[in-house]
This record gives C-alpha cells, sequence and structure tokens, in this order.
C-alpha cells in the first residue's frame, strides 16, 4: 500500500539576475576551455579509426571486401556508421566531426553545472569538482574510462552525453524527456543501448517502490530557463510510464537488432 506524505510548502520560484547568470556562463566557458586543453581533440588517430572504415565500407561495400577485420568486428555502431557515411558523401566529414566534438563539450559541462546546482551546489563547488576530475589522470575514471574518450568525436561519447542529460532530468522530475535521451545514448551505442533499457527498468522499479513525495523545488538555471527538482521523485503515472518505455525500446533497438544479427549471422573466429 503506497502513502503519501503532506506535500511542504513550495518552495518560491528563485529569478536569478543578468550578472548571476553572466557569472554562470563564465564559469562554464572555463570549464569549456580546460576540458580542451586537457582532452584536446583528433581526427582519424588511434581508436578513431575503427569509426571510420565501417563507413568507408557502406560507401563502397567493394573496399576491403575480403578483409576479415572489416567484414566481421565492426558492424555494432549501426547508426553512427551510417551518420560518418553520409558525411563523407557530403565532403564535410571533419569539419562535421570537429563542430559535433564542441558541442559535445558544451553541452557536457551544461550538464555538469546543472546537476552541480540540482544537488545545491555552487560555481566555487562546480569548477573545483571540474579541476579535481581532470587532475584524476587527466579525466579518467574507473576502468581508465573518460566522458570524452578518444578526444575525439565517436558514438561513445554522444552516448555518455546523452545519457548524462537523461539522469540529469531524471533528477529534476521529467521522466519522458530523461526516457528520450537515454534511447538517444542507445540509438548511437550498443553498450548503452543495453545499459539504457536496464537504467529505464530500474528507475520505474525504483519510482513504484519508494514512498511518493510531492516536494518539488523550482528555480531558474543560468540560462534563464525554470527547472524543478523533486526530493525524492514523484511517482509515475502509467502513461509516462508506457510513453517512456515505448521511446527507451524504440530508439535502442535500431542499433540492438543490427548487431544481434551480425553477431548471430555465422562465425566471426579468423579463418
Amino acid at each position: 500500500m503506497r502513502v503519501n506524505n503532506p506535500a511542504p510548502n513550495p518552495v518560491p520560484l528563485i529569478r536569478r539576475s543578468t550578472p548571476d547568470r553572466s557569472a554562470d556562463w563564465c564559469a562554464v566557458l572555463l570549464a569549456i576551455a580546460l576540458t580542451l586543453i586537457v582532452r584536446g581533440y583528433q581526427f582519424g588517430r588511434s581508436n578513431h579509426t575503427v569509426y571510420l572504415l565501417d563507413a568507408l565500407r557502406v560507401n563502397d561495400p567493394h573496399l576491403l571486401a575480403n578483409d576479415w577485420y572489416t567484414t566481421h568486428t565492426l558492424q555494432y555502431h549501426f547508426v553512427f556508421t551510417h551518420l560518418t557515411a553520409a558525411f563523407d558523401r557530403m565532403g564535410i566529414l571533419r569539419p562535421a566531426y570537429l563542430i559535433g566534438y564542441l558541442a559535445l563539450i558544451v553541452l557536457f559541462q551544461i550538464a555538469w553545472f546543472l546537476l552541480n546546482r540540482t544537488l545545491g551546489g555552487t560555481r566555487r563547488t562546480y569548477l573545483l569538482s571540474v579541476l579535481l576530475y581532470y587532475l584524476s589522470a587527466g579525466g579518467a575514471g574507473l576502468g581508465v574510462f573518460c566522458f570524452m574518450q578518444d578526444s575525439a568525436f565517436v558514438p561513445s561519447n554522444i552516448s555518455n552525453i546523452a545519457m548524462l542529460w537523461g539522469i540529469f532530468c531524471w533528477i529534476t522530475g521529467r521522466p519522458i524527456r530523461s526516457a528520450l535521451l537515454l534511447g538517444v545514448s542507445g540509438f548511437f551505442h550498443l553498450n548503452h543501448a543495453l545499459v539504457a533499457i536496464a537504467l529505464w527498468g530500474a528507475l520505474v522499479l525504483w519510482d513504484r517502490f519508494q514512498p511518493t513525495f510531492s516536494a518539488v523545488t523550482e528555480g531558474r538555471d543560468f540560462a534563464g530557463a525554470t527547472s524543478k527538482s523533486r526530493a525524492s521523485g514523484t511517482a509515475l503515472n502509467v502513461r509516462s510510464i508506457a510513453i517512456g518505455t515505448f521511446a527507451v525500446l524504440a530508439m535502442c533497438l535500431p542499433n540492438l537488432i543490427p548487431a544481434a544479427r551480425a553477431s548471430l549471422g555465422g562465425p566471426h573466429k579468423i579463418p
């Protein structure tokens, strides 16, 4: 039996002044600059070449047709491969990748800042967290993993940022938007597709079995947009669960199905 706790008095809307928002943007821009200094940018080197080879074969199926590595091991980023192939056909592959990488860094730091604000942090705690993160092995986490992997525009980085925004939207009480962003993360990377489905299921179950609180905190972020944060989550209704589940599955399956077909289609041992 679910027991609803009485809602506390609503928190008044906090309107951030223009100087405050300008200071927020300055903090984010400083973090973006630090990210570029530490991580840099590269194209077509190291692991990045793996994501280019399969796109070359999409545009020219006869290229490396007898090479076992390119025909049996690279078919696991279906959407990104065809996006890369389209950029290549249009002759804008290098500038498109650079613009995409810079956009990911901006979105990464904005999400980081907003999460910091949602959890009660300040500009100082945000910048301190960014500094400590990059002092920690240059931005590497557990398992020698970092958000901007390979310092390049690759599917894992797109999925990392999308999943981060999905988690932020869940924390701030926007479950359908969260599901869409988790779906985007699975749309571009096979590993994230599996994690996104499991994460959405876990979040829904968590929301179903936890006590319901209706406390909502409202405020304005540094961009002037109204944000809402639920203190301990509000119970999802059936409509939100259905829409969110459909969104996650519909966006993850286009990546999972081709990978499953490639995996089950034949032997993958070196002949």
